[in-house]
Order: C-alpha cells, then structure tokens, then sequence
C-alpha cells in the first residue's frame, strides 16, 4: 500500500499533468514563452477554461493572498469582465492575459491577468495607487502591506446590476433569498477592482503556492514588480530548487 507521503506525489504530479494538458489544449501546441492575448472575448473563454477544468488553479490577487478561479464571464459593466474566485465576484478591465513558460516543467507556467484602473463608486474614500517605481524588495513588510491595500478593490452588496451599496448593509440586514426563502443571485457580495493590477494562476499544487517568506506567492509580489524583474525572481528560485 502507497504511504500518505507516495499517494501526496502521485497527486501533484497528477494536477501538473493536468496543467500541461489544459495549456495545450487552450494553444493546440507547446506554446512559446509568452503568449499574450487582448481580444476581451478570447481572455473570458480561456480563463473560463480554466476555472472549469480539472487540472485545479490557485490565482493569486493583487492585494496579496490567493483564491481558486472558479468561472469568467461578461460583466454588465462595460469593457469589463467577472471573476468568480471561490464564490466571490470580482469585476476587473481587462488589458492583456499573458502566459509565461518559464521551464520545461509545466508547473511553471502560469498565466497573468493585467487589468486597468476605472471609476470607483464614490462609495467610499478614495485609495490612491502607490508610485510605480518603488523598489518594493527592499521595503518592509509594513510598507509592502500599504502597497498591497491599495489594490483590494471596493467591497460592495450589488442589488442589482451596476446597482451597488455598502458592504456594511449586507450584516445588517437578510440578503441573499427573496420572501420565500427562495435563493436569488442578487443581492449579493462583489469586489469592484477599480485600481486594476495584475493577477497570476498557476497549478494549485505547484511549488511556488508552498513557499512561505517575505516575497512569497500570497505576499502579491507579482503585483508589485514588473514582468521581467518577477520572471527573473521565478528563474532563479527554480535555479534553487535544482539545486
């Protein structure tokens, strides 16, 4: 009988497998080192795919910290599109979707979603974007963490499409099911990422989702840097782990 630790590296090479195939079903081939996409409407179908396939995702967010990608979608919004990560709606405007293939191990590979900034709802105070060329790996955790708040987005109840109020109503009153008890989509909770920033997905069970550090994959790193001084952070700690 296979131990717990042998059954464990059956399942992530397993998961990895199921990435590489997933990647190449999307670009019917190996795909290049980058691969970046702009039509609104090819970025919704592969990130769709990816949230639907079995090959499962973990999509690390611009403020730091991480979900599964679940769904995409058209938002009602215009120009914008709807992430389902772990059940909670985040509308985002869409720039580019680029996938990086960094080594010829596929769990490498990760997709990034860069998104723009557009109007908050004036619901809440207005949080100004930090200045871009912050030399973000020599700052302190305090100051990383400003960064990263800057890019949580509005947490908003949505009671109907392009219809929003505070988050504070949704404790205050039974939102969610309609006077039958009936569940309903609307109302319900939604993140505006009003002040853009990028997104990376890569394979739930890759390696970079277990380091833990200063500059790990939760800390939103990817969001901070640009994408040739991330991809170089990623090339040298697979350089590492060879090693």
């Amino acid at each position: 009988m296979d131990s717990y630790n042998d059954r464990k590296i059956k399942n992530i090479n397993k998961q990895i497998i199921l990435w590489e195939k997933m990647i190449m079903e999307l670009f019917k081939e190996k795909p290049d080192e980058v691969r970046e996409i702009n039509d609104k409407d090819e970025i919704v179908e592969i990130l769709n795919s990816i949230g639907m396939h079995k090959a499962s995702n973990h999509t690390f967010l611009p403020s730091g910290g991480g979900l599964d990608l679940i769904s995409a979608r058209k938002s009602f919004e215009k120009d914008k599109i709807e992430l389902d990560l772990d059940g909670m709606p985040h509308i985002v405007k869409p720039k580019s979707l680029k996938l990086y293939v960094l080594d010829e191990n596929p769990e490498w590979w990760y997709f990034k979603l860069n998104t723009s900034t557009f109007n908050s709802t004036d619901i809440y105070n207005e949080v100004p974007l930090p200045e871009k060329d912050i030399d973000i790996f020599n700052k302190s955790s305090e100051e990383q963490l400003e960064w990263r708040h800057a890019f949580r987005g509005e947490e908003l109840v949505e009671l109907e499409p392009e219809k929003y109020v505070n988050r504070d109503f949704w404790d205050l009153n039974h939102y969610g099911n309609d006077q039958n008890g009936n569940e309903t989509e609307y109302p319900r909770l939604i993140v505006r990422g009003n002040n853009g920033g990028s997104f990376v997905i890569f394979s739930k069970l890759s390696t970079l989702n277990k380091l833990k550090g200063k500059n790990d994959a939760y800390g939103g790193l990817h969001n901070m840097v640009n994408d040739e001084d991330y991809n170089s952070y990623l090339k040298n700690l697979i350089e590492n782990i060879k090693e």
